[in-house]
């Protein structure tokens, strides 16, 4: 989880410095999640490292990385849901967007927008209308996703 969290903290910085430190903790996850045989760290860690390519502009290898999540995501029964940062498939979905967009696949980025809009409207629903806007809001990566959501038509 430390690296995880590294890996996210670090990618979020406006340095590339931090980017490289990204690339080499969601590394470190990808090697902890292999040994202990956790697919759910596998694709956090692939997610991660595409998001740190991406800002450092290694497109191809940030697609890459995050086709590799999805397709270890979508492989899996269950994943697992819920983790600190929301839940792991609206995220992978989400990033993987991101990833496409940036690649210039805009149509097959808006399928993976609306699958992980999708995900995060089931949950404010089965949450209920008295904390929808807290689920919706309360979390950097749901208000992110959200914004895309309201802004995908430009």
């Amino acid at each position: 989880v430390q690296h995880y969290s590294l890996c996210r903290l670090y990618a979020e910085q406006d340095q590339p410095e931090a980017w490289e430190q990204a690339v080499q903790m969601a590394d470190a996850v990808l090697e902890i999640a292999g040994e202990i045989g956790y697919p759910g760290g596998r694709i956090l860690g692939l997610s991660g490292k595409a998001m740190a390519l991406l800002r450092l502009g290694k497109i191809q290898e940030a697609y890459r990385a995050s086709e590799e999540a999805v397709t270890l995501l979508e492989s899996q029964d269950t994943v697992g849901g819920n983790h600190e940062e929301g839940l792991l498939e609206e995220r992978t979905f989400f990033e993987h967007c991101r990833v496409l967009r940036a690649s210039g696949r805009r149509e097959e980025s808006d399928r993976y927008l609306q699958r992980a809009y999708d995900g995060l409207m089931a949950l404010a629903e089965a949450i209920g209308p008295e904390h929808r806007e807290a689920v919706l809001h309360n979390l950097k990566f749901h208000r992110e996703l959200v914004a895309a959501w309201e802004g995908r038509r430009d």
